[in-house]
């Protein structure tokens, strides 16, 4: 049995249980650990290092001369000898074929996200049959120009605010 399906297991248990729901994730633990069912797993050391290297490249950006942040470091995750890997670059630098996979990976994620939350929304209105369905709008154009609007207006007020003082 994987993990994964472990952990679900004993989280069907704690709402057995308990029989509430929503429920947090702290109290399950508080739970499952004083039952006896999850002990922690032996850490790789180096893994605990990949992960926190990897958050905190991802968090690093920069702003260009016209006022955008955009991320510093960027990845790319492809298989080589069977081994998964995450390989980083810098985003000013990495030859464009890099960019342009890691551009088309991040994409792809967030496509994975919109479908399954269309999914997610599908199944809820067809077997909850709610008096007002929830409607998606996934098209995140204009969501993402008025980010880039807001943006625009805010470097702008910083511009007015410095010419000021």
């Amino acid at each position: 049995m994987s993990y994964a399906k472990k952990m679900q297991e004993i989280w069907a248990a704690y709402v057995d249980e308990h029989g509430e729901e929503p429920s947090a994730i702290g109290d399950c633990f508080e739970w499952a650990t004083r039952k006896g069912l999850w002990k922690p797993r032996p850490t790789d050391v180096s893994k605990i290092f990949n992960r926190e290297m990897a958050d905190a490249l991802r968090e690093q950006t920069r702003t260009d001369a016209s006022g955008r942040e955009y991320r510093a470091v960027i990845c790319v995750r492809e298989k080589k000898g069977g081994v998964q890997l995450s390989l980083w670059g810098d985003a000013d630098s990495a030859p464009q074929a890099f960019v342009e996979k890691a551009f088309r990976q991040r994409r792809d994620s967030l496509v994975d996200g919109a479908y399954k939350l269309k999914m997610d929304a599908d199944h809820f209105n067809e077997f909850r049959k709610p008096d007002v369905p929830i409607q998606l709008v996934l098209d995140l154009t204009m969501d993402v120009e008025e980010r880039e609007a807001l943006r625009k207006a805010e470097a702008e007020d910083d511009d007015a605010e410095k010419k000021s003082a």
